[in-house]
C-alpha cells in the first residue's frame, strides 16, 4: 500500500478512514481545512490514496532543474 503524504495545508500526518466499503483520506487535525471527515468518499482504498497523494505542485529537486 502506498504511503500517505502529509497534509498539503498544515503538514500534519494524514490518515485513511474505512467505512465497510467506502474510504476517505485526509488530515488528522480536526481544525484543518483537509480534515479527513470533510474529504470526498471513494469506493476504493487505492483511489482515495491516489487522489490524496496527488499534488498540483511538487517541488523539483536539484537534479530536475
Amino acid at each position: 500500500m502506498p504511503e500517505l503524504k502529509p497534509c498539503p495545508f498544515c503538514g500534519e500526518e494524514a490518515e485513511i478512514m474505512e467505512y465497510s466499503d467506502r474510504f476517505q483520506c485526509g488530515c488528522k487535525d480536526e481544525d484543518c481545512i483537509a480534515w479527513v471527515e470533510e474529504m470526498p468518499v471513494y469506493l476504493t482504498r487505492s483511489g482515495a490514496i491516489k487522489d490524496w497523494n496527488n499534488r498540483a505542485y511538487e517541488e523539483k529537486n536539484d537534479a530536475d532543474v
